[in-house]
């Protein structure tokens, strides 16, 4: 038998309170859900014509040079993810393919409150999904977190390591390890990097923040 080293601090065993979960999110949950996901895809125009005065003429500055315009954005809906996935609203799976011209049809008129409808039945299943994998007690900030990271990563599965199910973050939640820093192993497509801070800081701090820039 190996002796340990001198250094070695033996751990006592500790006795997890597990527990079974019936929470719901928050409506603060719902606003910053909402600030991640944005509503439809955020696109720049891609001519901007030069700043023109009253009269329709250019306008230079000083040094002669035309002043180009601040660029100009909209919403489109529906659109594809990074994946290349039909969505639309808040982050709403309409297919995995393309966007068609179906899609165009049905939901390029919809509106934030259509979204939002959108996204509370969809947060439904991850709610549950929640209150099913998690055996550990949350409080709410934590919760909210956890539910917006899940809405991204999805449900997933233990057994193939995917979404919350698969996560190195359950595994050591479950422990009682409250680690947040461990949802930023989901860290791609890079844009996502930013949310994922987000959620990490608001289940470690209780602090919600809201994204400052959307898809």
């Amino acid at each position: 038998m190996i002796n340990p080293s001198p250094n070695f601090v033996q751990k006592k065993p500790v006795t997890l309170q597990l527990v079974s979960l019936h929470m719901e999110l928050s409506p603060n949950g719902l606003l910053f859900i909402q600030s991640h996901e944005g509503f439809g895809k955020l696109v720049r125009d891609k001519v901007s014509p030069p700043a023109t005065d009253k009269s329709g003429k250019a306008i230079k500055a000083p040094a002669g040079k035309i002043v180009k315009p601040h660029p100009k954005w909209h919403r489109v809906n529906p659109y594809n993810d990074s994946k290349g996935y039909a969505t639309t609203g808040y982050g709403h799976l309409l297919h995995k393919s393309p966007v068609t011209a179906a899609d165009i049809e049905k939901y390029q008129n919809m509106t934030e409150d259509d979204g939002l409808v959108l996204l509370k039945q969809d947060l439904q299943s991850r709610v549950a999904a929640i209150n099913k994998l998690v055996k550990v007690s949350l409080t709410q900030y934590q919760f909210d977190a956890i539910v917006c990271f899940t809405f991204n990563v999805g449900e997933g599965s233990r057994t193939k390591g995917t979404g919350l199910a698969g996560s190195k973050f359950l595994e050591q939640l479950n422990k009682g390890i409250y680690n947040g820093e461990l949802m930023m192993n989901f860290r791609h497509p890079p844009e996502i990097i930013g949310r994922r801070r987000d959620e990490v800081t608001l289940f470690t701090t209780g602090t919600y923040s809201h994204a400052k820039s959307n898809k």
